[in-house]
């Protein structure tokens, strides 16, 4: 059985969540999402960057969780046994950890809020008249892996998702389910595609956990802006004493890349000119009389850039070019 080690709000609920993998991490690890990398969620999780901080958007979530929480039992008869959120362990690997939102008798509830339907099913909506149950239970691939870890760390063979789309406040609610949630063995591969993503995840969860014990390296960085955001944190405090030696490959492949990129933005900036020549004052260019192009002219609020940090790395001219 899992283990709950804490609920919501404890002293030890973050420390606990960085001493292992949880659900959140697990779209993170796999790369499912923009928001977040690999290489900032390993220097979380080793204390040398802080918390990510609650937005608006994020707090929303969390102040709607309980009300899609009871429209979901509701919708469910309204009867169902179901204990709140808590901090869970599986029983045979004490660094996979969860934290569903309600936990049921053989299932898990995660509650969501989406500003868009993309990647999302129709679920029950008993407008639709898809008869594919994978066309109606089709979720956006990182709440899946959410739910499936949550599944697995639980033990569990259904979870259940529930939805709020927003500004339209439309409700839909899905099921991902199984044979084999509820027991400590998987079948071999092919057999069972929750099964075969979750050997996949338990893989690329304990390389990850693995890095962040020290038995492996950090994991390597990434093109994503969180990336840079966080390597300007954990570097931050810059030592003009310092010189670091570089290997001269990598130096010329950055050389190489921003000259490519600069020609790439010039030709870019060459053509769209010359698009806009070539529709002169219409709203709409076609070809073929099929409209590929639409021009659209708005007006803008000016505004003022706050305050901040510039963190930028530039090339050192050779003293013979200077």
């Amino acid at each position: 059985m899992p283990k709950l080690l804490c609920s919501p709000g404890d002293p030890e609920w973050l420390e606990l969540r960085r001493s292992g993998i949880t659900a959140s991490d697990l779209p993170v690890i796999m790369g499912l999402v923009p928001w977040d990398s690999p290489w900032a969620l390993y220097h979380r999780k080793r204390g040398t960057l802080p918390e990510v901080e609650q937005s608006d958007r994020m707090r929303l979530g969390s102040w709607l969780e309980s009300s899609i929480q009871s429209e979901w039992w509701l919708s469910h008869g309204g009867d169902l046994s179901m204990t709140g959120p808590g901090l869970y362990a599986n029983d045979d690997r004490s660094w996979q950890l969860a934290t569903p939102d309600a936990v049921l008798d053989g299932a898990v509830l995660e509650c969501k809020t989406s500003a868009t339907r993309d990647g999302w099913g129709w679920g029950d909506d008993p407008t639709c008249s898809c008869s594919s149950e994978e066309a109606k239970n089709l979720i956006p691939a990182y709440v899946r892996a959410q739910v499936l870890w949550q599944m697995d760390t639980l033990q569990v063979a259904t979870g259940h998702v529930a939805v709020v789309f927003l500004p339209s406040g439309e409700f839909r609610s899905y099921m991902l389910s199984h044979d084999h949630g509820g027991g400590r063995e998987m079948p071999r591969s092919g057999i069972c595609d929750l099964c075969d993503d979750i050997r996949i995840m338990r893989d690329k969860a304990l390389e990850f956990y693995r890095r962040v014990t020290g038995e492996l390296p950090a994991p390597p960085v990434d093109h994503l802006t969180v990336t840079t955001k966080a390597l300007q944190e954990v570097y931050a405090g810059l030592d003009d004493t310092l010189q670091a030696e570089l290997d001269p490959d990598l130096y010329d492949a950055w050389v190489t890349a921003r000259a490519i990129a600069t020609v790439a933005d010039r030709d870019a900036k060459l053509l769209t000119n010359q698009l806009r020549e070539a529709m002169g004052k219409a709203g709409v260019g076609a070809i073929n009389s099929e409209p590929v192009v639409r021009r659209t002219v708005s007006k803008r609020a000016g505004y003022e850039v706050a305050p901040g940090v510039q963190d930028k790395l530039t090339k050192i001219k050779p003293k013979e070019d200077a």
